[in-house]
């Protein structure tokens, strides 16, 4: 899903009742996850200098964040998410169940234990 917006540019594919118009986490690629942090990053950057304070709440960035570009916008659920995205560990970004973990390629061992 490409953040709110429409697929393939037809507002009627929208669907209004998914996150992040609704709570819940987003499903967002590794990439718009970036972006995301990427762009919070400079409005809690900012309001530190601005204001000599420690960074700003959740309460501030989300409502900052989400003006820059309506179509781009995230919920207080996924953005506690990408907090946690650690870009240099994960790779595969974020979805309803948290942030997508790879496939273990692991075989299980099928030893029968005597």
């Amino acid at each position: 899903m490409p953040f709110n917006g429409p697929i393939d540019g037809d507002w009627t594919n929208v669907d209004f009742k998914k996150p992040g118009w609704v709570s819940g986490v987003m499903e967002l690629t590794h990439e718009e996850v970036l972006y995301v942090q990427e762009q919070t990053q400079v409005i809690i950057d900012a309001f530190i200098v601005e204001n000599g304070y420690e960074p700003p709440s959740n309460e501030y960035v989300l409502p900052e964040y989400n003006k820059q570009d309506w179509e781009k916008c995230i919920n207080g659920d996924t953005y506690a998410v990408i907090k946690s995205y650690d870009s240099l560990v994960h790779t595969l970004g974020i979805d309803a169940n948290g942030i997508v973990q790879p496939e273990s390629t692991e075989e299980l061992d099928t030893e029968s234990v005597e």
